[in-house]
């Protein structure tokens, strides 16, 4: 994992743990805020991240209430193929595509290992 990634995982934790994939994109706006970096680079930058906090068990994936199968990469890919070619279709309403359109919702894994399902 790159620097920017392993900095960038950190800050999204920290103020998205139990929230939503919402919140996960907000606090990696937050993170880059005054960077050059581009909606291709944010969103594959995203991607390292929740692939990255799906591999700590921080998280698991899930849809219609069931955690998803596969393998942690098959998992981020399925998030890859749906994701929306523009910052301005994914941001749109308030970014309703994470709610409606997802094919999956993160569900943060507890120190007691509980899960947090958003």
């Amino acid at each position: 994992m790159g620097q920017l990634t392993e900095e960038c995982t950190n800050y999204v934790v920290e103020r998205s743990f139990g929230y939503s994939m919402v919140s996960m994109w907000q606090a990696l706006n937050g993170a880059l805020a005054g960077s050059s970096v581009d909606f291709a680079a944010q969103r594959d930058t995203f991607f390292d991240i929740v692939f990255d906090i799906l591999e700590s068990g921080k998280a698991k994936l899930a849809s219609d209430g069931r955690l998803l199968d596969g393998s942690n990469l098959e998992q981020v890919e399925l998030l890859r193929r749906a994701w929306p070619s523009t910052r301005e279709e994914l941001e749109s309403d308030l970014c309703l595509w994470f709610l409606i359109a997802a094919p999956a919702g993160i569900v943060w894994v507890l120190d007691n290992g509980e899960l947090c399902w958003t």
